[in-house]
């Protein structure tokens, strides 16, 4: 009887756990789906899910559109921009899947680590969709939008507020600052405001944007850009804001200059006081980029690539141990560099303070290089002399092409940088 009793309980926990909420943000996502080798890109007028380590696993996302900036949730849903608005859809190698829209005019999204999409309209508003079960919820009403939403910790997240400031009967969207949100309760504070500039003193104010946060959520790090364009044009300051003091500090001073892009900053997923960031001012990619290394605990800032060389794209493996980064020699004509095609993926090694150089193929720009299959082997975009994408894997000695015609178009690059996130989840 006991026995009896005992199976009758185990089978009643698990019903009620079957139907858990899932905007119950303390609930952490236990999905098997593995993300980490399923890449999502963007051809012409069409959108792929790819399995990078079989690319027969494959599938035809959406066509006929404008798409941009693909995400994939880890728990195997992409979302993306077709024209602009907001799709999702279920990424399955073996059966189409219903393709929906989100909302139209979409500002901002992220894939919350619960699987939940939270999302911004151009318009005003926070919402989250929980897309297994095709429900909204409203978290913000009204004309206040938030962009460059992040995640970190504990149901927190981190976005830029918008508000609507009336000037002539007009409204205009007015930067506020960073703001810092609680979605178990729904609180939001103003963390780093945004400073007008003085234009009588030439003070440019402070214009903060978000750069990355930390993988334990603690630090969030932040582009100290000044209300001036063109003065953000050829790089900024880099500071942090710790949540557990409530401080906002600059970095080094200007030891440390960094042009306004994500994929100039890597985190350690193992030390959230380590940093790999792409230093150097001036907007142009082809001279002044380093690969430097900052140690926040210790003050510390150490300088990792050869002094000849411009650098792109860090990334640290899981265990913290290497960087990959994609370099060149540095040239006085961003033509020249762009034509000598001789760009590769090398690796650091953070322990041995060593560089391996990991590609050589003669002709080609290779950058943009990431982990797969537990840091075991990379993937990395290759550019050919005639301007075409194409997404390759390699492991050990021995590269393969997984996907060729990537779109590449006069939007993805500006003075050397390519916008990357337009067109692949890399």
């Amino acid at each position: 009887m006991k026995r009896v009793l005992k199976n009758m309980a185990f089978i009643f926990i698990l019903f009620i756990l079957s139907y858990a909420d899932v905007y119950a943000y303390e609930i952490k996502n236990n999905s098997v789906f593995s993300k980490e080798h399923v890449v999502a890109v963007i051809r012409k007028n069409q959108i792929w899910a790819i399995d990078v380590n079989n690319e027969k696993n494959k599938v035809l996302v959406d066509k006929g559109g404008k798409f941009s900036y693909p995400l994939i949730s880890s728990t195997g849903y992409i979302a993306y921009r077709k024209n602009n608005d907001l799709y999702v859809s279920r990424i399955d190698f073996k059966n189409k899947s219903a393709t929906y829209k989100v909302t139209d005019d979409v500002l901002s999204y992220i894939w919350h680590s619960n699987g939940s999409l939270l999302y911004s309209k151009d318009s005003g508003g926070l919402y989250v969709k929980d897309v297994k079960n095709n429900k909204n919820k409203i978290l913000r009403l009204g004309k206040e939008s938030y962009a460059k939403i992040v995640e970190g910790k504990d149901g927190i997240i981190f976005a830029e507020k918008n508000g609507i400031k009336n000037i002539n009967g007009y409204d205009y969207q007015n930067e506020l600052g960073i703001v810092k949100m609680n979605l178990k309760n729904n609180d939001e504070i103003l963390i780093v405001e945004r400073k007008p500039g003085d234009y009588v003193t030439g003070d440019l104010g402070l214009n903060p944007k978000i750069a990355s946060v930390s993988y334990d959520g603690i630090n969030l790090f932040i582009w100290c850009k000044p209300n001036s364009e063109s003065a953000s044009a050829d790089g900024v300051e880099l500071g942090v804001y710790n949540v557990n003091t409530g401080i906002f500090s600059r970095i080094s001073g200007s030891k440390i200059i960094s042009l306004v892009y994500t994929d100039n900053i890597a985190i350690s997923p193992v030390n959230n006081n380590e940093v790999a960031i792409v230093n150097g001012h001036i907007r142009d990619m082809n001279l002044n980029k380093s690969l430097d290394v900052i140690d926040l605990s210790k003050k510390k800032i150490k300088k990792i690539s050869p002094i000849d060389e411009t650098i792109m794209t860090p990334y640290y493996s899981h265990d913290g141990k290497r960087i990959l980064y994609s370099s060149a020699l540095s040239s006085d004509s961003i033509i020249r560099w762009q034509n000598n095609m001789d760009h590769n993926i090398f690796e650091y090694d953070i322990e041995k303070s060593k560089i391996e150089k990991l590609t050589d193929k003669k002709g080609y720009w290779d950058f943009a290089p990431r982990y797969v299959n537990d840091g075991q082997d990379i993937v990395f975009l290759r550019k050919s002399r005639d301007g075409k994408l194409s997404l390759i894997i390699k492991k050990k000695n021995c590269e393969r092409t997984v996907v060729k015609g990537i779109l590449n178009n006069s939007n993805l690059w500006y003075y050397g940088h390519y916008d990357l996130g337009r067109v692949t989840t890399l």
